[in-house]
C-alpha cells in the first residue's frame, strides 16, 4: 500500500501541475495495483477529460460511481464526457442526477443550461444559468454564460445587462467584451459592436475576438486609423483572411487624404500603402483607377531608367499579379511595353545590365514567368524588393509547374462539360490568394456544428473519432487549408479538375505549414468507385458548374458515411439576377473570355454603374481580378437554383437539413420575420425572406445537411 500511496501522491502532483499525460500513466499504474481504487478512478477520469479521451474518461467515472453513487462532481464530469461524445440526452440525465445530489452545484446548473442551449431550448438554458448566477452572484463566468443564453433566446437587452455585470466582476474580461459585441451586432448596431470588439482586443488579443472584429468590419461601420494596430496583429497571427483588413487599410488612407495626393514621392513613401498592395486585390474602383495611373507613370520612369520609388512600384507589380493584370491598358502603354520587352530580351541574350525599374515595369503588366528566357533573371543580383517580385512571379510559378507531375490522377476527365471547366481553370486558377485563416485550435466537427447551429436537427454520431474529409472542387486550396485547420481530421482528400489550381494549392499548403492534405485531380462525376467513404464532404461551389448539379450531389452523397455531414454551396437564382442581365449584355456585344476582353468589358460596366444591374456586378468581390471576373461573367457552365428546389432534393434524398450559414444581421432580420422558426431551418420560409430581400445570398447559399445513420 505504501507504493500505491506514493504513486497517488505523485499522480496528484502531476494532475495539479497540469501534466495530464504523466498523471494518466501514474493513475493507470495505481489502478493496475489496486483495481477499483475510487480516488484513482475519479482523478484518472479527470486527466482523460483534459486529454480529450472521452470514452475512457466515461468508463472511469462509471466505475467510480458504481462504488460511490452520491458524488455530484463525478456526475458532472461524466455529463461533460457524454456531451463531447454527442450523447446529449444521457448528459442531461447525468446533470439531473448531480443536481438531485447538490441543487446548488454550479457546474451542473451551468452544464445543463449549456446542453439545453445547444439542444434548441434557450429558454431552459436561461432558467438554469439564471439560477446558477443567483446562487453564485460573484462568479463572473456564470453571468457571461447567462448573457449568452439570453442572447440566443433573443433577449438582447437582458444579455447586455448580464455581460455588464460580468465586466463589473472582471473589467479585464476580453470574452465579455466580445460577447457583448456579438449582442450589439445581433441588434444591428455594428458600430457599437466594433467599439466593444476593439476594447476587448486591446485587453487580450485572441482569435475569438479578432473574429468578431472582422465581422464588424465586414458590416461596414465607420472606422478610424486607431484600429490599424489591431488589424496588423490579426494579419500577422492569421486570425482572418486579409480581405476586410486590407479594406480597412484603404479606408484609413482615403479618410486621411493620402489617396488624394498626386505627389508620386508622397505616395511611394507611404508605408501603409506598400503594406496593403501585396496582400489582396483592390476592390475599390476609384483606388483601382488611381493605381492604374500610377502604373502608367512607372512605365514612363522605366523608359528613362529612373529608379524613383522602386519599393512602391514593386508592391504595385505584386498587386497586379494578384489581380491577374485586370487594370485597363491603353494603346500607348502597349507600344511602350513592346519596346521594353524587346530591350529586355536583347539584354538577356547579351547578358548586359537590366535596370530594376525596367523589370518591375514589365512585371506590373504581365507575369515574369511568361517572358522568354525569364529563368535567366534568377542568376542576377537584384534589390530585395525586386527579389520579392521574382519570387512571386517566377520562382513560385516554376515550383507549381514542377509540382504538377507529382499530383495523382484519380479519374479520367472525359465529359465535355468537365473538359471545358478544366480548361477554364487551367487558364485562370481560381482564386489567386496570399494568406488564409489559422484558427486557435481544431474543433471536433460535431462540436462545431452544435455550437454554430443551436437547436439544429443534427444527430451526433458519438463515435469520438476524428473526421475523414473530402473537399470536392478545392480550387487553389484556400478553403481546403481552412477546413484542415478548423476540424480535427484523420485524413483530408481535396480534388479538382485543374492541375494548375491543385499545384497552387499544394505549394500554399507547404508554405503555410498546413496539416497534411492529399491533393488529387479528379472529375467528381467519376468518383463513384473511389473505394473510400467520408464523415464530411464539402462541395463549396462546384455542383452548380456540373452538367447536372443534382446528379453530382448524389455521387458525393454515395461517398458520405451514414450519419456523415455535407457542406454545400449553390448559386441563388434570385441573388444572381443581375449576373444574368450582365451575361445577356455580354452576349449582345460578343465579348470573349480572353483577358483583354475582360479588361474591356470591365471598363464598359464601370461606365454603366448608374444602372442597378451594372452597379451590382461592379460591386461584387468577384469583379476585382481576371479569374474571378471570368468565373462571375463568363463561366462555361453555370446553374442557379432556388431554396424550394433545394428543399425538394433534400426531401427526396431523405437528408436532414442542419442550417443555413448567414451573418448576424441576416439572422436577426429573419428571426424578426419568422419568430416561430427558432432553429431557422424552414427553407420555404427562407425563400419568402429571400424574395423580400433579394440580395441576401449574393455570394451563394451555403448550408449543411446530414445523411441519416
Amino acid at each position: 500500500m505504501t507504493d500505491v500511496g506514493t504513486a497517488l501522491a505523485r499522480a496528484a502532483a502531476a494532475l495539479g501541475e497540469g501534466r495530464l499525460a504523466d498523471a494518466d500513466q501514474l493513475y493507470a499504474a495505481v489502478l493496475q495495483a489496486a483495481p477499483g481504487h475510487a480516488e484513482a478512478l475519479f482523478n484518472r477520469g479527470t486527466a482523460l477529460l483534459g486529454l480529450g479521451r472521452w470514452y475512457e474518461a466515461l468508463a472511469h467515472y462509471d466505475g467510480f460511481l458504481s462504488a460511490m453513487p452520491d458524488f455530484a462532481d463525478a456526475f458532472v464530469n461524466r455529463a461533460f464526457a457524454l456531451a463531447q461524445l454527442g450523447r446529449a440526452a444521457e448528459a442531461l440525465s447525468s446533470h439531473t442526477a448531480a443536481i438531485a445530489l447538490n441543487p446548488t452545484h454550479i457546474g451542473s446548473l451551468a452544464g445543463r443550461g449549456t446542453l439545453l442551449q445547444s439542444g434548441g431550448d434557450p429558454s431552459g438554458a436561461v432558467r438554469h444559468h439564471r439560477r446558477a448566477a443567483l446562487l453564485h452572484p460573484l462568479d463572473q463566468g456564470m453571468h457571461e454564460a447567462l448573457g449568452n443564453s439570453y442572447r440566443l433566446n433573443g433577449e438582447i437587452s437582458a444579455a447586455t445587462g448580464s455581460y455588464r455585470r460580468s465586466l463589473v466582476l472582471d473589467p479585464g474580461s476580453a470574452s465579455a467584451f466580445s460577447n457583448m459585441g456579438y449582442a450589439r451586432l445581433d441588434a444591428g448596431d455594428a458600430t457599437a459592436a466594433l467599439r466593444l470588439a476593439h476594447r476587448g482586443f486591446l485587453i487580450r488579443p485572441s482569435w475569438e475576438i479578432a473574429t468578431l472584429l472582422v465581422k464588424c468590419l465586414e458590416s461596414g461601420p465607420p472606422v478610424g486609423a486607431g484600429l490599424w494596430p489591431a488589424a496588423e496583429r490579426i494579419l500577422s497571427e492569421r486570425w482572418s483572411r486579409p480581405g476586410s483588413l486590407v479594406a480597412l487599410g484603404w479606408h484609413i488612407l482615403r479618410s486621411g487624404g493620402s489617396l488624394a495626393s498626386t505627389d508620386l514621392a508622397a505616395l511611394g513613401g507611404n508605408a501603409l500603402m506598400r503594406t496593403l498592395l501585396p496582400l489582396a486585390p483592390v476592390h475599390d474602383i476609384e483606388i483601382e483607377r488611381q493605381l492604374t495611373g500610377l502604373r502608367a507613370a512607372l512605365l514612363d520612369l522605366a523608359a528613362d531608367e529612373r529608379e524613383e520609388q522602386l519599393g512602391f512600384f514593386c508592391a504595385l507589380a505584386r498587386q497586379c499579379f494578384l489581380n491577374e493584370y485586370v487594370f485597363d491598358v491603353t494603346d500607348a502603354e502597349e507600344a511602350k511595353l513592346g519596346r521594353l520587352r524587346a530591350e529586355l530580351h536583347a539584354a538577356l541574350a547579351a547578358n548586359s545590365r537590366i535596370a530594376p525599374a525596367h523589370l518591375v515595369a514589365l512585371a506590373a503588366y504581365a507575369p515574369l514567368h511568361a517572358l522568354p528566357d525569364s529563368e535567366r533573371l534568377l542568376g542576377r543580383v537584384w534589390p530585395e524588393e525586386v527579389e520579392q517580385v521574382l519570387t512571386q512571379q517566377l520562382r513560385e510559378p516554376l515550383a507549381e509547374r514542377a509540382g504538377m507531375a507529382s499530383i495523382p490522377r484519380l479519374t479520367a476527365i472525359e465529359a465535355k462539360v468537365s473538359q471545358a471547366v478544366r480548361r477554364q481553370y487551367e487558364e485562370n486558377p481560381y482564386p489567386r490568394w496570399v494568406s488564409t485563416i489559422r484558427p486557435r485550435e481544431a474543433f471536433a466537427l460535431e462540436t462545431y456544428l452544435l455550437e454554430t447551429f443551436p437547436g439544429s436537427a443534427l444527430r451526433p454520431a458519438g463515435t469520438g473519432r476524428d473526421a475523414d474529409v473530402l473537399i470536392a472542387g478545392c480550387g487553389t486550396g484556400q478553403h481546403a487549408i481552412e477546413t484542415a485547420v478548423t476540424f480535427r481530421s484523420r485524413s483530408v482528400l481535396a480534388v479538382d479538375l485543374s492541375l494548375a489550381s491543385l499545384a497552387y494549392a499544394q505549394r500554399k499548403s507547404r508554405e503555410l505549414g498546413a496539416p497534411p492534405i492529399e491533393y488529387a485531380q479528379a472529375d467528381l462525376m467519376e468518383l463513384r468507385d473511389l473505394g473510400r467513404s467520408f464523415d464530411l464532404v464539402e462541395a463549396g461551389g462546384v455542383l452548380h458548374h456540373l452538367a447536372d448539379p443534382f446528379a453530382g450531389w448524389r455521387v458525393l452523397l454515395g461517398l458520405l458515411r451514414p450519419g456523415g455531414v455535407m457542406r454545400v454551396a449553390l448559386y441563388s437564382e434570385i441573388a444572381r439576377r443581375h449576373v444574368v442581365t450582365a451575361r445577356a449584355f455580354i452576349a449582345e456585344r460578343t465579348y470573349g473570355s480572353k483577358a483583354s476582353d475582360i479588361r474591356a468589358l470591365r471598363q464598359e460596366l464601370i461606365a454603366r454603374r448608374d444602372q442597378p444591374w451594372a452597379a451590382s456586378v461592379v460591386g461584387s468581390g468577384d469583379f476585382a481580378t481576371t479569374s474571378t471576373c471570368r468565373d462571375l461573367l463568363f463561366h462555361v457552365q453555370e446553374h442557379r437554383l432556388s431554396l424550394p428546389q433545394i428543399a425538394g432534393f433534400l426531401e427526396a434524398e431523405g437528408l436532414v437539413f442542419i442550417g443555413l450559414e448567414a451573418g448576424s444581421a441576416t439572422r436577426a432580420a429573419y428571426a424578426a420575420r419568422f419568430p416561430e422558426d427558432r432553429a431557422m431551418r424552414n427553407l420555404r420560409a427562407w425563400h419568402v425572406f429571400e424574395s423580400e430581400n433579394p440580395d441576401t445570398f449574393l455570394g451563394m447559399y451555403q448550408f449543411w445537411v446530414q445523411k441519416p445513420a
